[in-house]
Protein backbone atom coordinates (compact mmCIF):
# COMPACT_ATOMS: atom_id res chain seq x y z
CA UNK A 1 0.00 0.00 0.00
CA UNK A 2 1.36 3.39 -0.97
CA UNK A 3 2.09 5.70 1.94
CA UNK A 4 0.08 8.90 2.06
CA UNK A 5 2.06 12.12 1.88
CA UNK A 6 2.89 13.71 5.22
CA UNK A 7 0.90 16.76 6.10
CA UNK A 8 2.76 20.06 6.14
CA UNK A 9 3.10 21.90 9.46
CA UNK A 10 2.84 25.64 8.87
CA UNK A 11 4.30 27.10 12.07
CA UNK A 12 6.36 30.27 12.42
CA UNK A 13 9.63 28.39 11.89
CA UNK A 14 8.37 27.15 8.53
CA UNK A 15 7.76 30.75 7.52
CA UNK A 16 10.69 32.63 9.04
CA UNK A 17 13.47 30.02 9.56
CA UNK A 18 13.18 27.52 6.71
CA UNK A 19 14.35 30.09 4.12
CA UNK A 20 17.74 30.15 5.90
CA UNK A 21 18.38 26.71 4.39
CA UNK A 22 16.70 27.33 1.03
CA UNK A 23 19.79 28.07 -1.06
CA UNK A 24 22.19 25.95 1.01
CA UNK A 25 20.10 22.78 0.61
CA UNK A 26 18.55 23.71 -2.74
CA UNK A 27 15.05 23.12 -1.39
CA UNK A 28 11.59 24.57 -1.95
CA UNK A 29 8.77 24.89 0.61
CA UNK A 30 6.95 22.01 -1.09
CA UNK A 31 9.88 19.66 -0.30
CA UNK A 32 9.50 20.09 3.46
CA UNK A 33 6.83 18.64 5.74
CA UNK A 34 7.92 20.50 8.88
CA UNK A 35 10.56 22.88 10.20
CA UNK A 36 11.44 23.18 13.88
CA UNK A 37 14.02 24.86 16.10
CA UNK A 38 14.13 22.05 18.66
CA UNK A 39 12.63 18.75 19.76
CA UNK A 40 10.22 18.60 22.69
CA UNK A 41 11.51 15.11 23.56
CA UNK A 42 15.20 16.04 23.85
CA UNK A 43 17.36 19.10 24.47
CA UNK A 44 20.19 17.88 22.26
CA UNK A 45 19.31 19.95 19.21
CA UNK A 46 18.01 23.24 20.56
CA UNK A 47 19.39 26.14 18.54
CA UNK A 48 19.51 24.10 15.34
CA UNK A 49 17.12 23.80 12.42
CA UNK A 50 15.25 20.50 12.31
CA UNK A 51 13.56 19.40 9.10
CA UNK A 52 11.18 16.61 8.14
CA UNK A 53 11.04 16.09 4.40
CA UNK A 54 8.30 14.69 2.22
CA UNK A 55 9.09 11.09 1.26
CA UNK A 56 9.38 11.64 -2.48
CA UNK A 57 11.94 14.42 -2.06
CA UNK A 58 13.88 12.47 0.57
CA UNK A 59 14.22 9.35 -1.58
CA UNK A 60 15.97 11.36 -4.28
CA UNK A 61 18.03 13.70 -2.11
CA UNK A 62 18.90 11.93 1.15
CA UNK A 63 22.56 11.40 0.30
CA UNK A 64 23.17 14.98 -0.80
CA UNK A 65 21.44 16.31 2.32
CA UNK A 66 23.73 14.27 4.57
CA UNK A 67 26.82 15.44 2.66
CA UNK A 68 25.91 19.10 3.04
CA UNK A 69 28.31 21.14 5.19
CA UNK A 70 25.44 22.28 7.42
CA UNK A 71 24.26 18.73 8.14
CA UNK A 72 24.74 17.73 11.79
CA UNK A 73 22.73 14.59 12.44
CA UNK A 74 19.66 12.59 11.55
CA UNK A 75 17.59 10.45 13.87
CA UNK A 76 14.33 8.61 13.95
CA UNK A 77 11.53 8.76 16.47
CA UNK A 78 10.90 5.02 16.09
CA UNK A 79 7.59 5.06 17.91
CA UNK A 80 6.50 8.04 15.84
CA UNK A 81 8.07 6.97 12.53
CA UNK A 82 9.41 10.44 11.78
CA UNK A 83 12.96 10.86 10.48
CA UNK A 84 14.35 14.23 11.50
CA UNK A 85 17.33 15.94 9.87
CA UNK A 86 19.32 18.38 11.99
CA UNK A 87 21.19 21.27 10.40
CA UNK A 88 23.37 24.01 11.81
CA UNK A 89 22.21 27.58 11.37
CA UNK A 90 24.27 29.11 8.54
CA UNK A 91 26.82 31.62 9.86
CA UNK A 92 25.34 34.44 7.79
CA UNK A 93 21.93 33.84 9.41
CA UNK A 94 22.89 33.39 13.07
CA UNK A 95 22.04 36.98 13.93
CA UNK A 96 18.67 36.71 12.18
CA UNK A 97 18.03 33.37 13.89
CA UNK A 98 18.43 35.01 17.30
CA UNK A 99 16.20 37.89 16.27
CA UNK A 100 13.58 35.34 15.26
CA UNK A 101 13.81 33.66 18.67
CA UNK A 102 13.28 37.09 20.26
CA UNK A 103 10.28 37.79 18.05
CA UNK A 104 12.00 40.76 16.40
CA UNK A 105 10.75 40.04 12.89
CA UNK A 106 11.01 43.60 11.64
CA UNK A 107 14.67 43.71 12.76
CA UNK A 108 15.76 40.93 10.42
CA UNK A 109 18.30 41.98 7.84
CA UNK A 110 16.77 43.52 4.75
CA UNK A 111 18.47 40.93 2.56
CA UNK A 112 17.01 38.07 4.59
CA UNK A 113 13.52 39.59 4.52
CA UNK A 114 13.81 39.47 0.74
CA UNK A 115 14.92 35.84 0.94
CA UNK A 116 11.82 34.98 2.99
CA UNK A 117 9.48 36.67 0.53
CA UNK A 118 11.20 35.09 -2.47
CA UNK A 119 11.42 31.61 -0.93
CA UNK A 120 7.70 31.51 -0.11
CA UNK A 121 6.72 33.49 -3.22
CA UNK A 122 4.53 35.86 -1.22
CA UNK A 123 3.22 39.23 -2.30
CA UNK A 124 3.54 42.63 -0.67
CA UNK A 125 -0.08 42.47 0.48
CA UNK A 126 0.60 39.30 2.47
CA UNK A 127 0.63 39.15 6.26
CA UNK A 128 4.26 37.95 6.11
CA UNK A 129 5.35 41.14 4.38
CA UNK A 130 3.29 43.25 6.77
CA UNK A 131 4.86 41.60 9.82
CA UNK A 132 8.38 42.01 8.44
CA UNK A 133 7.82 45.70 7.73
CA UNK A 134 5.61 46.54 10.73
CA UNK A 135 3.10 47.75 8.20
CA UNK A 136 1.12 50.83 9.28
CA UNK A 137 -2.06 49.59 7.63
CA UNK A 138 -1.88 46.28 9.50
CA UNK A 139 -1.21 48.10 12.78
CA UNK A 140 -4.17 50.39 12.19
CA UNK A 141 -6.44 47.45 11.34
CA UNK A 142 -5.31 45.60 14.46
CA UNK A 143 -5.83 48.65 16.65
CA UNK A 144 -9.33 49.17 15.31
CA UNK A 145 -10.19 45.50 15.61
CA UNK A 146 -8.70 45.07 19.08
CA UNK A 147 -9.74 48.49 20.39
CA UNK A 148 -6.24 49.05 21.77
CA UNK A 149 -3.23 51.25 21.05
CA UNK A 150 -0.21 49.42 19.56
CA UNK A 151 3.04 51.37 19.74
CA UNK A 152 5.03 51.87 16.55
CA UNK A 153 8.01 50.13 18.16
CA UNK A 154 6.03 46.93 18.83
CA UNK A 155 6.13 43.89 16.57
CA UNK A 156 2.92 42.80 14.85
CA UNK A 157 3.43 39.11 15.53
CA UNK A 158 3.98 37.26 18.81
CA UNK A 159 7.25 35.56 19.74
CA UNK A 160 7.79 31.92 18.72
CA UNK A 161 6.19 29.49 21.18
CA UNK A 162 8.07 26.21 21.67
CA UNK A 163 4.72 24.42 21.88
CA UNK A 164 4.52 24.92 18.13
CA UNK A 165 8.18 25.46 17.17
CA UNK A 166 9.63 22.29 18.81
CA UNK A 167 8.86 18.96 17.20
CA UNK A 168 5.92 17.07 18.69
CA UNK A 169 4.06 14.06 17.29
CA UNK A 170 0.85 15.81 18.34
CA UNK A 171 1.27 18.17 15.41
CA UNK A 172 0.76 15.21 13.07
CA UNK A 173 -1.79 13.03 14.83
CA UNK A 174 -4.27 15.53 16.22
CA UNK A 175 -5.00 19.24 15.92
CA UNK A 176 -3.94 21.45 18.81
CA UNK A 177 -6.53 23.57 20.58
CA UNK A 178 -4.11 26.46 20.52
CA UNK A 179 -2.56 27.58 17.29
CA UNK A 180 0.49 29.59 16.43
CA UNK A 181 -0.65 33.13 15.76
CA UNK A 182 0.31 34.41 12.31
CA UNK A 183 1.81 31.08 11.26
CA UNK A 184 1.53 31.72 7.54
CA UNK A 185 1.08 29.17 4.81
CA UNK A 186 2.61 29.73 1.40
CA UNK A 187 0.63 32.71 0.20
CA UNK A 188 -0.52 33.15 -3.37
CA UNK A 189 -0.25 36.56 -4.94
CA UNK A 190 -3.79 37.79 -4.64
CA UNK A 191 -5.69 40.91 -3.70
CA UNK A 192 -7.72 38.99 -1.12
CA UNK A 193 -7.17 40.19 2.44
CA UNK A 194 -8.29 37.91 5.24
CA UNK A 195 -10.01 39.31 8.29
CA UNK A 196 -8.34 39.31 11.67
CA UNK A 197 -9.62 37.05 14.41
CA UNK A 198 -11.95 38.41 17.06
CA UNK A 199 -10.54 39.24 20.49
CA UNK A 200 -12.42 37.65 23.37
CA UNK A 201 -10.14 38.36 26.30
CA UNK A 202 -6.86 39.60 27.67
CA UNK A 203 -4.55 38.15 30.30
CA UNK A 204 -3.10 40.09 33.20
CA UNK A 205 0.27 40.18 31.42
CA UNK A 206 -1.26 41.97 28.44
CA UNK A 207 -1.54 38.91 26.21
CA UNK A 208 -4.60 39.23 24.00
CA UNK A 209 -6.83 36.18 23.54
CA UNK A 210 -8.42 35.57 20.16
CA UNK A 211 -10.99 33.12 18.82
CA UNK A 212 -10.40 31.61 15.39
CA UNK A 213 -12.78 28.87 14.29
CA UNK A 214 -13.86 28.50 17.91
CA UNK A 215 -10.26 27.85 18.96
CA UNK A 216 -8.71 29.90 21.72
CA UNK A 217 -5.41 31.53 20.80
CA UNK A 218 -3.02 33.44 23.05
CA UNK A 219 -1.51 36.06 20.81
CA UNK A 220 -0.15 39.58 20.61
CA UNK A 221 1.15 41.16 23.81
CA UNK A 222 0.39 44.80 24.66
CA UNK A 223 2.13 47.00 27.18
CA UNK A 224 0.55 47.15 30.63
CA UNK A 225 0.53 50.93 30.36
CA UNK A 226 -1.75 50.56 27.33
CA UNK A 227 -4.11 48.09 28.98
CA UNK A 228 -6.03 50.90 30.65
CA UNK A 229 -7.38 51.83 27.21
CA UNK A 230 -8.81 48.34 26.75
CA UNK A 231 -12.56 48.04 27.34
CA UNK A 232 -12.78 45.05 29.69
CA UNK A 233 -16.56 45.28 29.82
CA UNK A 234 -16.90 44.21 26.20
CA UNK A 235 -14.85 41.04 26.47
CA UNK A 236 -14.87 37.64 28.12
CA UNK A 237 -11.85 36.83 30.26
CA UNK A 238 -10.34 33.34 30.10
CA UNK A 239 -7.88 31.72 32.48
CA UNK A 240 -4.95 30.75 30.28
CA UNK A 241 -1.24 30.27 30.62
CA UNK A 242 0.68 33.49 29.80
CA UNK A 243 2.67 33.64 26.60
CA UNK A 244 6.16 32.21 27.07
CA UNK A 245 8.84 34.88 27.29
Amino acid sequence: MKKSKLKTIYNKSFTYVLPMLGKALNINPSDVSACYIGDSYTNDFAGHILLIFHDEFLKQNKDSLMKNDLFKDTYMHIEHEKQIFVFRVPDEHKDDFQKYLDGRYSRLKKSYKLEILTFHDVAKNSSVFHVLTRNKTLRRRMQNKLNVSIGEDLELCSKPDIQFEYYSINHFIKPSRKMSVNAVKRVAKTNDTSKLSSVVGVNSDGTLIHLVNNREIVGLRINKSQMKTYNFYKIILFKTKPLRK
